[in-house]
């Protein structure tokens, strides 16, 4: 492991901690914070981002898990991330070969995602602080591909998508390709929301096949 990525890292959790000592900004964490799924690895198979955690376990993290934490998870998005990675090939990546964060720190519930995404004072605050760190930390990791989980994800680091597909019935977006801080992006909707399989099998498979060509 390279010492600039584990030192970056461990900058991001230092600053984002003193960010906790201000009363105001520490008023909306109510609901854990998160800020790595996982140790750093360089130039991982995949980066997987996301909104925002749900914050069911209420935790401040205070340091990186020591194994990605949505293998062997009790919820939902883990249990479906690992079934499509048995299914595409990329089993051996998810466990081996993958780095994940949260596009917002602090945690919270769906219904408040609202406030986190587009909400002032405090939560501007956090947003930008979040993201400006994922960004960062993502150029310095250099994965093989980026998936992105979910419209919010999308809007919040500005990704402009290509080769865009949408589920018509409820017109979401399934599927889109494009760049991140550098590496291949592959959009797929969020795994904890009602979607439809066949369409996130189809982003994995493609995730797949641009992690072997570029192995």
């Amino acid at each position: 492991m390279t010492d600039s990525i584990e030192d970056l890292l461990l900058e991001a959790y230092s600053e984002t901690h003193k960010m906790l000592k201000d009363s105001e900004l520490c008023s909306v964490v109510n609901d854990g914070l998160l800020i790595s799924y996982g140790p750093p690895i360089p130039e991982p198979d995949l980066l997987l981002l996301s909104f925002q955690g749900g914050g069911a376990d209420q935790v401040v993290q205070k340091e990186w898990p020591k194994k990605l934490l949505y293998v062997d998870s009790p919820y939902r998005f883990g249990k479906t991330l690992e079934e499509l990675c048995r299914v595409t090939g990329l089993y051996t990546s998810l466990k081996t070969s993958t780095m994940a964060f949260p596009a917002l720190f602090p945690q919270g519930p769906t219904k408040e995602a609202g406030r986190w995404e587009k909400g002032l004072g405090p939560y501007s605050v956090w947003r930008h602080h979040s993201v400006d760190w994922v960004e960062r930390l993502t150029k310095v990791i250099k994965p093989k591909v980026v998936i992105v989980f979910g419209d919010r994800a999308s809007r919040v680091f500005d990704i402009r998508w290509d080769k865009i597909e949408r589920f018509h019935s409820q017109n979401h977006q399934t599927f889109g390709v494009s760049t991140f801080q550098g590496a291949p992006a592959v959009f797929c909707h969020h795994l904890s929301q009602g979607f439809v399989k066949s369409e996130a099998r189809k982003c994995f498979e493609y995730a797949q096949r641009l992690v072997s060509e570029r192995s």
